[in-house]
């Protein structure tokens, strides 16, 4: 049994607390650079490292360097062998790395006592993992201890919470899962996870109008249609399609099938791709401009101080699409469309729909508003980062070309 103390109160009936955003600094989003990452490298990438690990097998850094070039590629499979030895002889940044990769081959009975290795030395991220390990491990106990542990050191530890909701959603206590996600409000962790879980605690909790604030897509989802030319689109669909990194996506994440996919985008050093950062992040500041009157809307009272911007390109065809998600570390989402194969604008083929988050067991009370759209060339889609969504395939053997972005905070 883990024991973890935490100091997020879920016993007594809290409220979030809503701060209007006053300052000077807060009139205008400020943005930041997102730090530069080597993530999602490629097959060249990951020789280079296997060589370099290879030839110095003294030292850790290769070896843990290549864990995660291989994970970020999801070839969960080549990281154990890394990492040879007794467990708890193992470094624990070894452990974490061996840790997740276990999680997601299936193997809870490796993944666990690495993960409560690496959580044990407070490795970054290590509470949050453990605590979805045991979740898939029907240990729920052990995982609510676990994940209220890692919300106790970080607040904003989406994955933590998604566990603590989980679990807490399941025993019909959504009256703690409210309490839980105020108590986190209030302490300044202000992200799309927060956020979903203190909607559908409010929805189970039959907080009608409040429910209804949260989810409503009138005042908060913007559809736009961009004026920027056809030049321009097939300029940046060039510089999407000879990107380094444009593969098949790891399993991990929402996009399936037919699908090409390139993270780290908004690292991208082409003309067309640095005027379209540079237009997004002025149609999100706009965003937060015409609503700055809605101090009392979470979505806006939480916005951030800074944000950053992250982006991924997608090439999809025939059967590609993006399962239902949120962006759960975010504040803000959209996608923009490059290209799009032509078809009849009232079928569901190629379009992006909004509404539930698949859960299991189904949430009782969290029905948010179902609605779609089929995007054109230019078109361009903000929203809050809890509203889940999804794409569907668009038959078609032209592909869909879009870029995803997140405002994050910085």
């Amino acid at each position: 049994m883990i024991v973890l103390c935490s100091t997020i109160e879920t016993t007594q009936n809290l409220e979030p607390q809503l701060v209007a955003q006053r300052s000077a600094n807060h009139l205008t989003l400020v943005w930041k650079d997102k730090i530069s990452q080597s993530r999602l490298p490629s097959a060249t990438a990951i020789r280079g490292l296997r060589q370099l690990a290879d030839a110095t097998p003294d030292r850790i850094e290769p070896r843990l360097m290549l864990a995660l070039a291989l994970f970020d590629a999801g070839r969960f499979e080549g990281i154990a062998p890394l990492f040879p030895g007794a467990l708890k002889e193992m470094e624990p940044r070894a452990a974490f790395e061996l840790g997740r990769a276990a999680v997601h081959l299936g193997d809870l009975a490796r993944a666990i006592p690495a993960l409560e290795r690496a959580a044990g030395a407070d490795i970054p991220k290590a509470h949050g993992e453990l605590a979805s390990a045991l979740l898939r491990a029907n240990r729920d106990d052990d995982a609510a201890a676990a994940a209220r542990g890692a919300l106790a050191r970080t607040p904003d530890d989406s994955q933590a919470l998604r566990v603590l909701g989980t679990v807490l959603f399941r025993r019909s206590r959504a009256q703690e899962a409210y309490n839980a996600a105020a108590a986190l409000w209030n302490a300044g962790a202000r992200n799309a996870q927060v956020l979903w879980t203190w909607t559908c605690a409010a929805g189970a909790l039959g907080r009608v109008d409040e429910f209804a604030r949260l989810t409503s897509p009138d005042a908060l989802f913007v559809r736009a249609q961009l004026d920027v030319g056809e030049d321009f689109n097939r300029a940046l669909e060039d510089e999407i399609r000879s990107a380094d990194g444009l593969a098949r996506p790891a399993s991990y994440r929402p996009t399936r099938d037919d699908a090409l996919r390139r993270d780290d985008f908004e690292a991208a050093d082409g003309p067309a791709a640095k005027h379209f950062h540079d237009r997004v992040r002025r149609e999100i500041s706009r965003y937060w401009a015409e609503r700055r009157h809605m101090a009392d809307h979470p979505v806006i009272a939480g916005r951030p101080e800074s944000v950053t911007l992250e982006s991924w390109a997608l090439v999809m065809a025939a059967s590609g699409y993006e399962g239902w998600h949120i962006h759960p570390s975010a504040w803000l989402s959209g996608v923009y469309y490059v290209d799009v194969p032509s078809g009849d604008p009232a079928a569901r083929a190629g379009a992006i729909g909004f509404g539930a988050l698949p859960t299991s067991p189904p949430l009782k009370g969290c029905a948010f508003p179902e609605w779609q759209i089929v995007p054109e060339p230019g078109t361009l889609v903000l929203f809050p980062a809890y509203f889940a969504h999804r794409t569907w395939p668009t038959d078609a053997s032209h592909p869909r070309v879009s870029i995803a972005f997140n405002a994050i905070p910085a």
